[in-house]
């Protein structure tokens, strides 16, 4: 085997990524350049729920029929891909700024409820008062401690609680810093 097809093997596989995606991005990103600057995220920190929403907002209209946004002409499924693009490059360069909501359980409740039949009305407001209950009388949430990612490549510094993931990558933080 060539000796850079063995390098090139650990590298991430950019191949990988559909080409007709890349395309439609590019669009998206060039009429983002003329509205608003090249790459002006990186010039001025972005919030994280504005990034997020326009990426919901553009999926939903997708979802809901609508494959063309009226506005660009360019595909909703694009501009969402541009949403995050933007959100993933501000996080890689420091301009993001992280006004998400302390962390809740949407995951927890995904997996919990993947591959289970629906819950019974009566167990269903039977939880209900249970979280009303509990969310009477909060517990203290510990304070946020510094975390190093420990993915090889990742690295980066995140706070959180452990046992919550990198921002970046989505691995369990677990090394104190």
């Amino acid at each position: 085997m060539n000796p850079k097809d063995i390098v090139g093997e650990t590298k991430p596989g950019v191949h990988l990524v559909p080409p007709p995606a890349l395309v439609r991005l590019a669009k998206v990103m060039e009429l983002g350049a003329k509205k608003y600057g090249p790459y002006n995220w990186r010039d001025h920190a972005v919030q994280y729920h504005v990034y997020v929403s326009a990426a919901l907002r553009h999926l939903l209209s997708a979802f809901d029929g609508e494959d063309i946004d009226p506005e660009s002409g360019q595909s909703h499924l694009a501009h969402a891909m541009a949403c995050c693009a933007i959100l993933i490059d501000a996080g890689e360069t420091g301009n993001l700024i992280d006004d998400r909501p302390k962390a809740g359980v949407a995951g927890k409740l995904i997996a919990d409820l993947t591959g289970k039949k629906e819950m019974t009305t009566t167990q269903a407001m039977a939880t209900r008062a249970k979280e009303k209950l509990l969310a009477a009388a909060p517990l203290p949430h510990p304070p946020m401690q510094k975390y190093v990612c420990d993915r090889e490549g990742c690295h980066k510094p995140c706070e959180g609680h452990h046992g919550q993931h990198c921002i970046f990558c989505n691995i369990e933080l677990k090394e104190s810093v």
